[in-house]
């Protein structure tokens, strides 16, 4: 198999999440709204009612007052001095809750309240600010009552407004005192729902982590038990769907081995058909031109006959010749009769012969090499040879190394890595052609880690690791 056992989708995920803000973000902006909506819900509502209570209050206070005075109020004895008596009633109707007082003489000038604790207000911190009054505040209402002396005399008037000053102050106490709760309520909510988020996300986080090792090729991985009936659920789906995947990946392993087993046997059969059939009869036929030639050298006049019989000799040694070159490339004689590592010196010979000769090494450690099967022998020869060739044609390299070495760790595998000082693939490496597709399709099924040519260290590098017991 390759290094990717399912398409790379990381990455265009990975950009699509970034363009879109996360899910601890929505949950912290919509807990952050919902509980701002609150707060202005209910600041609102307590605005709301607050208007209309004070405007009743206050409306009440003042058409009492103005019913406790009727049309007029007769006050002091004949001769009494007016103005005290003024005042000192204002003073009594501005005590009154919600309603303001203040007298006004005979002459229209308005009187001061006497001073004392019914003239003043208290110095308080705790008066609202001015928006919170003005938010309250209704359009004032006004009585004037006229005041007369013993003998019935205009002797001034009593002007009456309402003043929801105390209301206000009252709802304002409320109101400071509640809005901070309401807003520290929200914020808890908030920190519930980003609580609530990443215990979420941690279990997603396992799941989004267990498909990741899936799409890797570990189909051995399984998501824990989860206590959510719906993450349990989800995590039971992706379980089932890792061991169905891991089912249909052995069937698909066990029957490219077998495509593979029938197609070398169905190479091997050909090839010594053509070795045993074919082989034999273009010997002879070399042989037959041979021995034909040497009579016509004896010839006194046979210059015609011995140029036609050696070009005859000459296409058919080329024939025997692409037929021994058919025959290994269906089926190397030597594999299965002489070790891989034998072998593949002989391969190395073979190569060595080109011109200009190429340095080949080939490495094999210290250690004997482990027994592979027959095919897995085949697929390294076959990986071998076709990476050399590719290390020539395309690559223009003239040092390549093969380098074999063991790996007793688990699992067991035989690394095979072919190194070469050429070219190498470009920046787009081109599409594989007919050598590696093989490869690949037998790498994936002797369940082998194939690694295509890549640059590495100046060098173009590319490895099979085929597992053995």
């Amino acid at each position: 198999m390759t290094d990717a056992a399912f398409p790379d989708t990381a990455g265009m995920a990975g950009c699509a999440a970034g363009r879109q803000p996360s899910l601890m973000k929505r949950v912290a902006l919509i807990a952050g709204a919902t509980g701002l909506a609150m707060c202005l819900a209910v600041a609102t509502l307590i605005v709301l009612n607050a208007r209309v209570a004070i405007w009743q209050e206050t409306r009440t206070a003042l058409q009492s007052a103005g019913a406790t005075l009727g049309g007029g109020l007769r006050i002091g004895a004949p001769g009494e001095e007016t103005g005290p008596l003024l005042m000192r009633l204002a003073a009594e109707f501005d005590a009154l809750r919600h309603v303001s007082a203040y007298a006004v003489d005979a002459g229209g000038h308005a009187l001061a309240l006497p001073a004392g604790p019914a003239g003043t207000e208290a110095e308080s911190d705790d008066h609202p600010p001015f928006w919170f009054s003005a938010l309250m505040r209704h359009e004032t209402e006004s009585v004037d009552v006229p005041v007369l002396n013993a003998e019935g005399g205009v002797i001034g008037r009593l002007h009456l407004t309402t003043d929801p000053a105390d209301e206000i102050e009252e709802v304002w106490e409320d109101f400071r005192v509640i809005i901070p709760l309401i807003t520290l309520s929200a914020a808890v909510m908030v920190l519930i729902a980003v609580a609530l988020c990443r215990v979420f996300l941690r279990r997603i986080r396992v799941l989004e982590a267990i498909v990741s090792d899936m799409r890797r090729g570990n189909l051995e991985t399984r998501v824990p038990p989860m206590q959510a009936r719906e993450f349990s659920d989800l995590g039971q789906g992706i379980n089932d769907l890792a061991e169905f995947l891991a089912r249909e990946r052995a069937d698909n392993i066990v029957l490219q081995q077998r495509i593979l087993t029938i197609g070398e046997d169905e190479r091997a059969r050909i090839a010594f058909d053509l070795h045993d059939q074919m082989g034999p009869r273009l010997f002879a036929l070399t042989s037959a031109l041979e021995q034909i030639r040497s009579l016509t050298g004896r010839a006194t006049d046979g210059a015609p006959l011995s140029e036609a019989l050696e070009a005859s000799l000459s296409h058919a040694r080329a024939v025997q010749s692409m037929a021994r070159s058919a025959i290994n490339d269906l089926r190397p004689m030597v594999i299965g009769h002489v070790p891989l590592c034998e072998a593949l010196e002989e391969l190395v010979v073979e190569f060595a012969g080109l011109h200009p000769a190429p340095d080949i090494r080939l490495e094999t450690g210290s250690g004997p090499l482990p027994a592979l099967s027959e095919v897995a022998e085949l697929s390294v020869y076959r990986f071998v040879r076709e990476s050399v060739l590719n290390a020539l044609r395309h690559g223009g390299a003239d040092r390549i190394t093969i380098r074999l070495e063991d790996h007793s760790g688990a699992p067991k595998s035989l690394l095979i890595t072919v190194s070469d000082n050429g070219s190498g693939p470009g920046e787009t490496p081109p599409q594989p052609g007919h050598g590696l597709s093989g490869i690949m399709d037998r790498a994936l099924a002797l369940g082998a880690v194939f690694k295509a040519p890549s640059r590495a260290g100046g060098l173009t590098v590319t490895s099979l690791r085929m597992p053995h017991r």
